[in-house]
């Protein structure tokens, strides 16, 4: 009895030793990861937030380590009792060799590493919600729940100041989605009567700085103030004005807050960053804009006493001699200063005139005035374009006003005539009686007023790319020669132009070039009038590039031609290595621009595959008569080509088991073509059997449902989702929720086809992990052969595979545009078969990248690696997977449960021959954890 009692208390003491060392080792796991992390983020800017977040991680560690020890020590007791039980009965047990491999045991298993991973994303969640609930806060002291305004009573109002006009009609749109709530805009298009009447009558409203001033509401409750603004900044260096984001001063957020209490109390709720660093006041604006108006109008009013030069001593603070300088250029480039510095002829009789609300807009009453023969029109045009600052009037616009062939200019002077001679017209609708007769003398009228505005806009002169072999809907700059590669060069058409969007001129003229930063790269044309060639008598110089191809086809056949030179009549032309420069009048350089752009556009054709190849490759041979009867799977190439080239491609079937490549393009875009169909042709020779069109399964929703999956599922794939729900995921979210935006965007804006590893790791699996190094900025490397990126291989998930649409073209342009929307940054890579795109290269989340696959290349993808990379998804399908192909049927027998099954047991089926490639694969595999069951099958699809 004395020895077993004495053995019990041995195992007493081991136990608690084991649970001591158990517990030490715990401890030690959490705090070496909480080093590295903390040696990640501890630098300069983040060393705060650093610190705030490591307090996160740290409470969410210590909370797994007891419930890990907890775990652990339940285990050890369960062990000793048993060993007690067989102690008793035989004496020779060793109680510390039993609990030490327990112990052993437990620690191998490393849980506080393998549950690290998924602690991170908690933690950055719980931290990102602190940080959110703190934006909500502003620095004074002004705390509360901002969900709580919309509860508002009766005769209570709420004001939100948003930064431009387009994010006042967005977020009426979406409270009115997200809430079923009226609210009422309160913009500068509005007159001030109208603004009055919604201040008395309504409750809530979205406004830009217009009602930080002179505006009182009679029972405002809440103020709501995102502080930011818009704020037009002018770059002297590139002649740009960007309209910019930026901090509102502190003397704006002053004044919203001084919209309460003027009637009533009141609660200011701030959505910004208290930590952000404001301006004390605004800065004025005659510091960030473009002055030759001012200029002008200090040497007129002085009577050429003063310039912005001299008169720059008196003010307080001065603009950058930049600025200055090119102001005073402008001035000599409209022909208002000679070469005295003096007004010329022109320029005095320009100073006489009345104000017009801008320089250029005087030039061209002027003109109108003394050469053009439309006095009348341009002063009534002038009139109502000096009240305008936005294009909202004209999609306001009945029918009857709007002019379609001339443009925006010609609408707004036949509206101007109709309030000029019958003002009860428009609400009588009398206009409509001699319609057809306005429009015949407006023709007449509209040459002369275009001239008039050329000779004051002509730095707003832009052609149609597609006349000079670019994409459809933008339009270039058309200027003299220049080194200045600016926001303004390239630009696309206001939505609100009354001119046809089905006949795309092919010259337009602007009033206004607007550069904004919540547009990635392209100006906006606004108030636009369509050009004919013939009205341009400016001089200009134009320079273009030519392949060598195309430089000894343009000196041997296009320069000698009669047409060239009854089109170049009075156009010098000049080739060097590189480019064909043409100078002359303005409207002769592009017509002959236009003319030699079109007969570089010359007839290619080729053989997909060369006939004796045919005969050597069975295989290739059997995929090419495969083709041949869906030939519908290139109309995604052509409709690009088409519309980003002005390239005509046709694929046809020639002789009795081959096709033929006809393209009508410029050699260079010949020579792109060409690459890619060489790149399929590859794809090709590789492929088994060519797939279907429609070979995929259509997406069916499991046998057994899980909630979790389906959630995620439709996250990526419900086209209900709002942008407000999408910008929440952006802004907060870990690097697999921003993934799940950009998926969702591909899946239901594009509809592109979602499949790969992330629908196995996070869609089903839900699994994530990171590299060992904890810097995002070590997870990714560029190839130095291909140039492309490459992700650590221990990050999952770790990519976005797509398939693009069959049914439409891809505009790639749209598609980083609409990322650009959701603040999202892409660097896009073109490989002759795919797009590549990078996102998040140096966001904090850490990076990942998206292949976009050409829909005649996926279909050359017919072997499937293992069962769990057979998933898709696609758009509407919010609670089903689909299949890329059949498994059900014998040898594999493989239903859909079946593979979600495998992916929450790692283990995974090889479904095709075992090669270089594959084995390379099942090692990733393996090494992610994940086990081979069963023997290979080999798949192969029947040809269609």
């Amino acid at each position: 009895m004395k020895a077993i009692v004495q053995r019990l208390h041995q195992l007493v003491n081991e136990t608690n030793e084991q649970e001591k060392r158990v517990e030490r080792e715990t401890i030690n796991s959490a705090n070496k990861l909480i080093s590295k992390i903390w040696l990640a983020m501890k630098v300069g800017k983040n060393q705060k937030n650093g610190n705030r977040f490591i307090k996160c991680l740290n409470d969410l560690l210590n909370k797994q380590a007891n419930h890990l020890l907890e775990d652990f020590k339940k285990s050890l007791h369960d062990k000793s009792r048993s060993l007690v039980e067989v102690g008793c009965i035989r004496m020779m047990v060793r109680y510390d060799d039993e609990l030490k491999k327990l112990t052993e045991s437990y620690l191998e298993k490393k849980v506080i590493e393998q549950s690290f991973e998924k602690m991170i994303c908690a933690a950055y969640s719980e931290f990102n919600q602190m940080l959110k609930s703190e934006i909500l806060q502003q620095e004074n002291g002004i705390h509360g729940d901002v969900s709580k305004v919309l509860d508002i009573k009766r005769g209570e109002q709420i004001l939100c100041f948003v930064k431009s006009t387009s994010d006042v009609y967005h977020s009426i749109e979406l409270l009115d989605q997200l809430k079923k709530l009226p609210s009422y805009p309160l913009v500068e298009s509005q007159s001030p009567l109208s603004q009055q009447k919604l201040i008395a009558e309504k409750q809530i409203f979205f406004s830009t700085t217009v009602a930080q001033t002179s505006l009182t509401f009679p029972a405002l409750k809440y103020v709501i103030d995102t502080g930011i603004i818009n704020m037009p900044i002018y770059d002297a260096q590139t002649d740009t004005t960007i309209l910019t984001e930026l901090p509102a001063s502190d003397s704006t957020i002053t004044q919203r807050i001084g919209r309460l209490t003027r009637t009533q109390d009141g609660e200011y709720f701030p959505l910004y960053n208290p930590h952000v660093e404001r301006p004390d006041f605004t800065t004025p604006q005659i510091y960030q804009t473009e002055l030759s108006d001012v200029d002008f109008a200090l040497r007129k009013s002085s009577e050429e006493k003063y310039s912005l030069a001299t008169f720059k001593q008196w003010l307080p603070d001065q603009p950058s001699q930049a600025i200055i300088v090119r102001a005073h250029d402008r001035l000599k480039k409209l022909g208002i200063l000679n070469y005295n510095e003096r007004f010329s002829d022109d320029g005095k009789a320009i100073a006489k005139l009345p104000d017009f609300g801008s320089l250029s807009m005087k030039i061209s009453v002027y003109f109108g005035l003394t050469k053009e023969k439309c006095d009348q029109d341009m002063i009534r045009l002038a009139a109502i374009l000096s009240v305008l600052n936005t294009t909202f009037i004209l999609s306001q616009l009945s029918p009857q006003f709007k002019q379609e062939e001339e443009g925006d200019y010609m609408s707004l002077l036949t509206l101007m005539n109709a309030i000029i001679e019958k003002p009860n017209m428009i609400k009588n609708n009398e206009l409509e009686d001699i319609d057809h007769l306005l429009r015949r003398a407006l023709l007449r009228k509209w040459s002369y007023i275009a001239r008039a505005l050329l000779a004051g806009h002509n730095e707003n002169l832009y052609v149609a790319l597609k006349e000079l072999n670019g994409r459809i809907h933008q339009y270039c700059r058309y200027n003299n020669v220049t080194q200045e590669e600016t926001r303004k060069q390239i630009a696309k058409l206001d939505k609100a132009t009354t001119l046809s969007q089905l006949r795309q001129p092919s010259i337009v003229i602007a009033r206004d070039v607007l550069c904004t930063a919540d547009v990635r790269k392209l100006s906006i044309l606004s108030i636009i009038g369509s050009i004919q060639p013939v009205w341009l008598d400016n001089s200009l110089i134009r320079k273009f590039e030519l392949t060598r191809k195309e430089r000894i086809y343009f000196q041997e056949n296009i320069r000698a031609s009669d047409d060239f030179k009854a089109v170049s009549q009075h156009v010098c032309n000049m080739v060097d290595n590189k480019a064909l420069e043409l100078s002359g009048n303005a409207g002769q350089v592009f017509e002959t621009e236009r003319f030699v752009c079109q007969q570089l556009i010359r007839p290619h054709d080729w053989n997909l595959v060369d006939d004796d190849q045919l005969d050597r490759d069975k295989n290739l041979k059997m995929n090419v008569e495969s083709i041949r009867k869906c030939l519908l799977m290139f109309f995604p190439l052509i409709w690009r080509f088409e519309n980003e080239k002005q390239a005509i491609v046709r694929v046809m079937i020639d002789g009795i088991d081959n096709c033929k490549i006809l393209v009508e393009s410029r050699d260079k875009y010949n020579e792109t073509i060409r690459e890619e169909f060489d790149s399929f042709v590859k794809w090709l020779r590789k492929c088994v059997s060519i797939q279907h069109l429609h070979s995929d399964i259509s997406p069916q929703r499991l046998q057994k449902p899980d909630a979790e999956i389906e959630e995620r599922i439709r996250l990526v794939t419900d086209p209900e989702r709002t942008r407000a729900d999408l910008m929440q995921d952006v802004l907060y979210g870990t690097r697999e929720i921003r993934m799940q935006v950009v998926a969702w965007i591909a899946v239901v804006e594009f509809d592109c086809k979602l499949e790969g590893g992330f629908i196995r790791d996070w869609i089903v699996g839900h699994r994530s992990s990171r590299p060992s190094n904890l810097d995002p900025k070590t997870w990714m490397t560029f190839n130095p052969k291909t140039g492309l990126p490459e992700l650590d291989s221990n990050l999952v998930p770790a990519d976005l595979d797509c398939h693009l649409s069959l049914d439409k073209y891809f505009d790639l342009e749209h598609f980083l545009d609409r990322m650009h929307t959701y603040k999202i940054k892409v660097k896009p890579f073109r490989q002759p078969w795919r797009y590549v795109l990078l996102f998040d290269e140096d966001a904090p989340t850490g990076p990942f990248t998206m292949d976009l696959i050409e829909p005649h290349i996926a279909l050359t993808h017919d072997r499937i690696d293992f069962n769990l990379n057979n998933l898709y998804v696609k758009r509407g399908f919010t609670r089903e997977l689909g299949q890329r192909i059949d498994l059900s049927e014998p040898p594999c027998s493989i239903q859909l449960d079946d593979i979600v099954e495998d992916i929450r047991k790692y283990q995974f089926r090889i479904l095709r021959p075992i090669d270089k490639f594959m084995e390379e694969r099942i090692v990733k595999m393996k090494r992610r954890g994940y086990k081979q069951i069963g023997e290979p099958f080999s798949i192969i699809l029947t040809p269609p």
